[in-house]
């Protein structure tokens, strides 16, 4: 089984976005690394409580010992690319969490534990309509969840994973579910816990992300019940995503303060099933 085409344009346009980010994040995380090894190539150790994306960066930099000009101009343009490719990442991740807050349907996935803002928009551009996927077995191969079945007479079993799919998507499933795993609490943690002390810890990751994204699709296809309750978690997890938008970005939205945008966003989840 390979990604098929969504035929859905909101989800082709969530794609790109999801795209964006993703090699913004790329860009940034290499910039910053041949920086790192560029000081490493000097003998020069990383300067402690630095934030490359700071303003002042560069003047740090230049001021930890005599460097030549070639060298300044070097350190110079890996500054700069850093920092454009920080700019960009925090300008898809403001898109994500507008995009999130903006619609029901994804918003709602945050109920989950281990589900972040840009977890469920990037579920959210890849399922595209629920209907596509008749059952939940479906939409666990879809990302490449399901073990593969090995048997021949009586003989064989269930292998590895199938890593088909998005392999993005699968490893921020993944990530979920260690997150689960670290800080969770309640029968499924619990029961995950117990699979780790039986099989490890790889197989009770992967069995936890198979459970989350079922627990995605019965949530998509409105099998959930109301909220009755805002639990503390939900609430951070709002209160994440008005910081990430940024006060500026909320009031142009229509919204007083950051506080009003999380409790009228919070009315719009508790009403959506």
């Amino acid at each position: 089984m390979y990604l098929v085409s969504v035929p859905d344009k909101k989800a082709a346009e969530r794609r790109e976005l999801f795209f964006g980010h993703r090699n913004a994040v790329r860009d940034s995380v290499r910039s910053r690394n041949r920086i790192w090894a560029f000081l490493n190539q000097q003998s020069q150790r990383r300067p402690k409580n630095l934030r490359l994306a700071s303003p002042e960066a560069l003047d740090a930099l230049l001021a930890l010992r005599p460097w030549t000009q070639m060298q300044s101009m070097l350190l110079g343009e890996e500054v700069l690319a850093f920092q454009q490719a920080e700019a960009r990442r925090k300008r898809f991740r403001v898109e994500i969490a507008v995009a999130v807050a903006g619609d029901p349907q994804i918003l709602k996935m945050i109920r989950l534990l281990g589900i972040r803002a840009k977890i469920a928009f990037a579920l959210a551009a890849f399922i595209g309509p629920i209907d596509r996927f008749e059952n939940p077995k479906k939409l666990v191969a879809f990302f490449g969840l399901n073990p593969i079945v090995n048997r021949s007479g009586i003989s064989g079993g269930n292998g590895s994973l199938s890593h088909y799919g998005r392999s993005d998507v699968h490893a921020l499933l993944i990530q979920a579910a260690q997150s689960i795993m670290r800080y969770g609490q309640g029968h499924t943690h619990r029961w995950a816990v117990a699979l780790k002390m039986r099989k490890g810890i790889n197989i009770a990751v992967a069995a936890l992300a198979r459970k989350l994204v079922v627990s995605v699709w019965y949530l998509l296809k409105g099998f959930f019940t109301h909220m009755t309750e805002v639990t503390t978690h939900i609430r951070i997890k709002m209160h994440k995503i008005a910081c990430e938008i940024g006060l500026a970005r909320i009031r142009l939205m229509g919204y007083k303060s950051l506080k009003e945008f999380e409790e009228k966003t919070l009315i719009i989840l508790t009403q959506t099933t």
